[in-house]
């Protein structure tokens, strides 16, 4: 599909021309730079009125702005968030990610407040997912696509997972830090045992086997107090024990 890249400076003033271009692959439209850009738009036509401007993020710096990141998959539904949110986003701090990508389709106000403050403090983004997408689009495809230059590592996890090194003592980031892949090469009747660091171009991806456990508690509407928190925690401590 042909589309056209709109461009604005930093008191959104649109700066002309427009840069007709093409959607491809999914979710991604190459733009020419222009200077002065802070701003940019994507709209059918190369004039009139657009929905809205996000900022533009410098890709062009070899070493990313972020080691270790992570996807957030979508938010939906009418269920209580905050609490999660602030447990997901905690937690994954505390294993060394250093900023989040947020999907949001349906928030309240009350759990936005929440998201709010982590833009705020420059630790996530929240992506609006338009009425177009489903849960079975490529969502995690094109937050791949936004960390790309940004992120050296980014994870895809979705609000009700935690990722936790179990065999490791260490944080997930120190782990992809230090880990050594290891291979095996066999010539003649002897093998040599050849260790490479993760930072590895050739290695693109790690997969962690899963854990299941059941989560059989609401999360409280809104925030009464630490009390009230500590005991929904230790609830859920309790239950992950029984399992």
């Amino acid at each position: 599909d042909t589309i056209h890249c709109r461009y604005f400076n930093h008191r959104w003033k649109e700066i002309t021309p427009a840069y007709r271009t093409v959607v491809f692959p999914e979710f991604t439209a190459p733009c020419a730079r222009r200077e002065g850009a802070k701003y940019i738009s994507l709209t059918d036509r190369h004039f009139g009125s657009y929905e809205f401007s996000v900022p533009i993020t410098d890709r062009t710096n070899q070493v990313p702005t972020y080691y270790f990141s992570a996807c957030l998959a979508p938010l939906y539904g009418a269920e209580p968030k905050w609490l999660l949110l602030a447990e997901f986003i905690e937690h994954h701090k505390i294993q060394g990610v250093k900023y989040f990508y947020v999907y949001v389709n349906e928030l309240d106000e009350y759990n936005r407040t929440l998201l709010d403050d982590y833009v705020r403090s420059g630790e996530a983004e929240v992506i609006i997912l338009r009425e177009r997408f489903t849960k079975d689009e490529r969502q995690w495809q094109e937050c791949l696509t936004r960390a790309r230059g940004h992120s050296r590592w980014v994870a895809m996890i979705d609000l009700d997972e935690r990722l936790t090194p179990t065999e490791y003592s260490g944080t997930l980031s120190e782990y992809l830090q230090s880990v050594k892949i290891k291979r095996i090469f066999f010539y003649i009747f002897k093998h040599l045992l050849w260790f490479r660091s993760i930072s590895n171009q050739t290695i693109a991806e790690l997969s962690f086997r899963q854990q299941w456990i059941l989560r059989n508690e609401s999360a409280p509407e809104k925030y009464v107090n630490k009390g009230q928190v500590g005991l929904y925690m230790s609830m859920c401590l309790c239950l992950s024990g029984e399992q």
